[in-house]
């Protein structure tokens, strides 16, 4: 009987030992799941610290877009003031190049009244041109 009791001495030891093993095994699982969550939520933190990242090089990217554009707008500010100031000048040579209204007006009334003039002299010349060889007609009638 010895053998017996022996064995299950032995026997109810494996289990004593089945069980610490299997409360060995759920407490390192526990554990594993602790480290698991902890792992996932150390993994979660990186991926959102990764975005930040992107998302704050993306801006500086657009905050030296943005730079350039500025420059690049100042720039033609610059060139657009300076050619509004030759234009300015240009303006102001071209005015004091053109005549003034007043003296053109007047210009053109003394040109039509020259043209009149001028038409009344041809018409006073070919009338007395006409008296003339009227005149120089009679004259030879009564010589001859």
């Amino acid at each position: 009987m010895t053998d017996l009791e022996s064995i299950k001495l032995q026997l109810q030891e494996k289990k004593n030992n089945l069980k610490l093993l299997d409360e060995k095994l759920k407490n390192e699982n526990s554990f594993l799941e602790q480290k698991k969550k902890e792992r996932q939520k150390i993994e979660k933190e990186s991926e959102e610290f990764e975005d930040k990242v992107n998302k704050m090089e993306n801006l500086e990217r657009e905050k030296e877009k943005a730079n350039l554009m500025m420059i690049n707008k100042r720039t033609s500010i610059t060139e657009l003031q300076n050619q509004l100031q030759k234009l300015k000048i240009e303006v102001k040579e071209a005015k004091e190049l053109f005549f003034d209204e007043k003296f053109y007006k007047e210009a053109l009334n003394s040109i039509i009244t020259s043209k009149e003039q001028e038409k009344k002299q041809q018409s006073n010349l070919i009338e007395l041109s006409s008296k003339l060889n009227s005149l120089y007609e009679r004259k030879k009638k009564q010589s001859s």
